[in-house]
């Protein structure tokens, strides 16, 4: 048994260290080079060597041929290809090095649907001061949608409503029902369990309380068969104000945690109804 337990170790470190952070690909492109999916769907030649790479990234249209991997042309194409198969944080790289050749209000449009999409509202709402030189009432209704996905209520309520789409004043009173963290602890803190049931977590509610209970009979029990002084219900009570704490916290924890996929889910929502819409 002794051994099977060495090899399990051994071949752990093994293959830990086979993934450390020295042979990871080192930039973004890089680690598309090495795979063939890229050049399969732009029908082109992988770069030989890094070097190529490197010294091909240059954006002139007079220095790159059109059907290169790196022109300017293949990366928007790339970048439209990452946005459609929903990989809004690499595509919003792309469309950030394709602004940076050649910035366009089309581009910014853009990498402003794909920020949004990879949830970088902030920048997005940056973007939206440039985009409104050209698109005015885009930028405007799209400023709009970030206000309530930052839950930025006050700045969504003062805007003028002449100018705002119709459907976005539904979108502002989009039902969310948060959990309170503080309900949860005072739940777990009275009956272990309850307040992670309560948050939505149902299973991990359910063996809390199970352990709770076997480990409030075994205290009872061994207190009774050992008296107080002695080391098993010693023992017995510390591991369960461990647990005890430990359930209370998680209950907090876990609330908080179902608010930020809530908002996720509402975010969603209003990112959809903006490609669909405004973008």
């Amino acid at each position: 048994m002794r051994f099977f337990a060495a090899l399990l170790v051994v071949v752990l470190l093994l293959t830990s260290f086979s993934f450390t952070d020295a042979q990871k690909p080192q930039n973004f492109y890089e680690k598309y080079i090495k795979s063939q999916d890229i050049f399969s769907y732009l029908n082109v030649q992988p770069a030989k060597t890094a070097l190529d790479f490197d010294t091909s990234i240059i954006f002139s249209s007079r220095q790159i041929p059109e059907n290169n991997i790196y022109g300017l042309k293949s990366r928007k194409e790339y970048a439209d290809y990452l946005f459609q198969s929903k990989q809004y944080k690499l595509s919003a790289i792309e469309y950030d090095n394709i602004m940076k050749a050649e910035s366009s209000p089309q581009n910014l449009l853009k990498l402003t649907k794909s920020l949004v999409g990879a949830g970088e509202l902030s920048r997005a709402n940056a973007c939206c001061d440039s985009l409104a030189v050209s698109f005015p009432l885009r930028a405007f209704n799209i400023k709009a949608c970030l206000y309530i996905m930052t839950d930025d209520f006050d700045s969504f309520d003062s805007l003028p409503k002449s100018q705002l789409v119709t459907s976005i004043n539904y979108l502002r009173y989009l039902p969310v029902h948060f959990k309170k963290p503080a309900v949860a602890g005072v739940m777990s803190m009275l009956i272990p369990g309850s307040g992670q049931i309560y948050s939505g977590d149902i299973p991990e509610g359910v063996v809390t309380i199970i352990v709770t209970a076997f480990d409030a009979f075994h205290i009872v029990n061994g207190v009774k068969k050992y008296g107080v002084k002695d080391i098993y219900p010693i023992i017995s009570i510390g591991l369960g104000t461990v647990f005890y704490i430990r359930n209370i916290v998680r209950a907090v924890r876990i609330s908080k945690s179902k608010n930020r996929y809530l908002i996720k889910l509402r975010n969603d929502k209003i990112a959809d109804y903006m490609f669909t819409t405004l973008f």
